[in-house]
């Protein structure tokens, strides 16, 4: 970055015994929540395709977004969405998957390139031919998405919130989209970050994890590089593959880096992306501070996006945990505790 000095840039997108990759040319964990606990009070209408990808604006019972302020809340996709105190969004609980980008993708043919930058034996290497079907590794349906840039997943947002607003879904002054620093922040339990731009609060809260205090990390504690053998997984792993947060968030401890609505600084070159990856095992670029920035037209084979639904509720503050709802109610009556 111009101007910068060296000792100002982060240098983590690079594993610590790797080359770095191109830029071309929390508060200690509270107790987790399992994913049943969440989806078991949910309208969970939507039925998968043979081809394992749901298709938006089939005839299906997905209610208005508005009804579950406070309240998870599945669209069309059967993507999950819950709340974050002190944000006025909600929060997809997971990466988006590759089933999700698809949909996307056959309904627009939205062009996604045909190359990316993929780990090789010679470090960071663009390849022809790679793209977000082509990774070079396995991908399920479920698995995130990756080797989509920060157009791409702007993209992916308008799409949907088109779509949702013609079903009725949303409301036409909500919307899909990436969230702000400051929203993932809050996300992962970052309330006492200070500075205006993310290249001033980079690194600004030290020594604080997605899952604690504690280095290195503990077992099971996210999808990261095989070399700290805290997961079976040698690339991505499928969403929610891990504990989530006391949210009900789930890899913000890994598995891929993504993308958030900002720019770096003010000089407006590059974005910004947030959480470690499969590929990180360096002791600076797990903590929950760290950002990664990048040109937004990069497609490596870590990069992915979680999106946010913005309820654009102006009349109402932001809510507290006291003020959140703490249970989800299904049809029948019944209720279940959100976070107990």
């Amino acid at each position: 970055m111009v101007g910068r000095g060296a000792e100002d840039l982060p240098r983590s997108h690079e594993r610590s015994h790797a080359k770095q990759v191109p830029l071309v040319k929390a508060r200690q964990a509270l107790p987790l929540i399992a994913l049943s606990s969440l989806l078991a009070a949910l309208p969970m209408t939507s039925t998968a395709a043979d081809d394992g990808v749901r298709a938006p604006l089939r005839s299906q019972t997905v209610r208005p977004a508005l009804q579950f302020v406070g309240l998870p809340w599945t669209n069309s996709l059967g993507m999950t969405f819950v709340p974050v105190p002190g944000t006025r969004v909600l929060f997809c609980i997971w990466e988006t998957r590759v089933q999700d980008f698809s949909a996307f993708v056959q309904a627009t043919r939205h062009d996604t390139g045909n190359a990316m930058y993929v780990a090789g034996t010679h470090g960071w290497e663009t390849r022809l031919g790679f793209n977000w079907q082509k990774s070079g590794f396995d991908q399920s349906s479920t698995h995130p998405v990756v080797g989509v840039n920060w157009d791409d997943a702007q993209a992916f947002c308008r799409w949907l919130t088109e779509s949702e607003r013609q079903a009725g879904l949303i409301k036409e002054q909500q919307c899909y989209r990436l969230p702000t620093d400051a929203e993932w922040s809050l996300a992962v339990g970052l309330t006492n970050e200070t500075g205006r731009t993310p290249h001033e609060k980079f690194l600004g809260v030290r020594d604080v994890f997605p899952w604690g205090t504690n280095w290195p990390p503990p077992k099971a504690a996210g999808n990261f590089d095989p070399s700290l053998g805290v997961d079976p997984f040698a690339r991505t792993a499928p969403v929610g593959s891990f504990a989530a947060n006391r949210y009900g968030l789930f890899d913000l401890a890994g598995n891929i880096s993504e993308w958030c609505e900002d720019w770096w600084d003010e000089e407006k070159k590059f974005r910004v992306l947030r959480g470690a990856a499969w590929n990180n095992d360096c002791h600076l670029c797990l903590m929950s501070s760290y950002r990664f920035p990048n040109l937004p037209a990069m497609r490596i084979d870590y990069y992915g996006f979680r999106v946010v639904l913005d309820l654009k509720q102006s009349e109402r503050k932001a809510a507290t945990p006291l003020q959140l709802q703490q249970k989800a109610c299904a049809a029948d009556g019944t209720c279940k505790e959100l976070f107990p």
